[in-house]
């Protein structure tokens, strides 16, 4: 759901509808190699999966109106919290100017993804919910227009790698007690491996194909 918010809220915004769903073929794209990769490396025999089908039937509005109100309280709840925290988190840090060191120490991973320096503190603030990815980079770019700061091929690089990179807290939180803090280290840095191949490959096609000429065209704002 949290991934869902940066495609919609940055690319499907700034770039449209097709670059959007194109991002989510990319992912499943990559699910299905990586999958097909770990597998080949890790055989193992993997029993049967039986599921029972319910019957489908069309919701009723009571249902509806049930499990809408029950994803807005959990996003109230839990993420609105983090989001005003780690908005004032941010302002501190930058009316220090402490956001320019850390900004530095992510320095090689934007650079390689060819990103601005100032996006490194949002990609940090990720790891605590997808979603302050794209609100600290508003915050962090001075509350401007996305399209006055970066290209439409970065919003795509960006996009991809938040799509791939370190799950949030709570998934963390999940892995450390499920399979240990050693195994939970490795899938962490497995899935910036990924992320980083995945932005890169996203980038090179968007530079190399005529998706650079559609995204140009579609790109809200001047460049």
């Amino acid at each position: 759901a949290a991934r869902i918010a940066v495609v919609f809220g940055l690319v499907a915004f700034y770039l449209g509808p097709t670059v959007a769903l194109a991002i989510y073929f990319f992912n499943l794209v990559v699910i299905a190699i990586t999958g097909r990769i770990l597998s080949g490396l890790l055989p193992e025999k993997t029993p049967g999966l039986i599921l029972e089908m319910p019957v489908y039937r069309i919701p009723t509005i009571r249902t509806v109106i049930h499990k809408t109100w029950f994803r807005l309280h959990e996003f109230v709840v839990e993420a609105w919290p983090i989001l005003i925290a780690g908005s004032l988190v941010l302002a501190i840090l930058i009316f220090y100017n402490l956001d320019n060191y850390i900004n530095t120490l992510v320095r090689p991973i934007t650079w390689i993804l060819g990103l601005p320096a100032a996006v490194g503190l949002p990609l940090i603030f990720g790891i605590l919910r997808k979603e302050l990815s794209l609100v600290m980079l508003y915050q962090a770019l001075g509350g401007v227009d996305f399209s006055y700061v970066l290209t439409s091929v970065q919003l795509v690089t960006y996009a991809v790698f938040v799509v791939f990179y370190i799950p949030c807290l709570a998934t963390l939180a999940v892995l450390k007690r499920e399979l240990g803090t050693r195994n939970m280290v490795i899938i962490t840095l497995l899935t910036v491996v990924i992320a980083m191949i995945a932005a890169q490959v996203a980038r090179l096609l968007a530079i190399t194909t005529k998706l650079k000429k559609y995204i140009a065209s579609a790109t809200v704002g001047p460049k």
